[in-house]
């Protein structure tokens, strides 16, 4: 139970320190079939989330590659380490995800700006 608690709370942070809310959508669920946290150097590192379902979104890459992405520009932990570990805690618990999507789409898959875990 301290661990749902826990995650509630690192996501309401995360959508609270987020930029403008109204032009960005929720997107899923989806039940994530790999991760990906790479170091970049130069402070950068790069998460990506792979996910089982069709994405039908605005961005063709990721919805070629069922791939949705955020690139770090400064301290590596500070977006992607929280975000790592509700992948993470989904993937392992078979929980499915809403990823929060800015709209911008890079050549590796949609920018995302949130996660919600979702237990059915």
């Amino acid at each position: 139970m301290k661990i749902k608690h826990f995650l509630k709370l690192i996501f309401s942070l995360l959508v609270l320190c987020s930029f403008p809310v109204f032009s960005y959508e929720w997107s899923g669920p989806y039940t994530i079939q790999a991760i990906e946290h790479i170091a970049l150097g130069g402070g950068k590192s790069h998460l990506a989330i792979y996910v089982n379902e069709e994405v039908k979104t605005s961005c063709e890459s990721a919805n070629q590659k069922k791939a949705f992405i955020y690139t770090e520009q400064g301290r590596p932990s500070s977006w992607n380490g929280p975000w790592l570990m509700l992948a993470s805690s989904a993937q392992a618990l078979g929980s499915k995800v809403k990823l929060y999507l800015t709209g911008t789409c890079e050549s590796h898959g949609a920018v995302m700006f949130g996660l919600r875990v979702i237990k059915e």
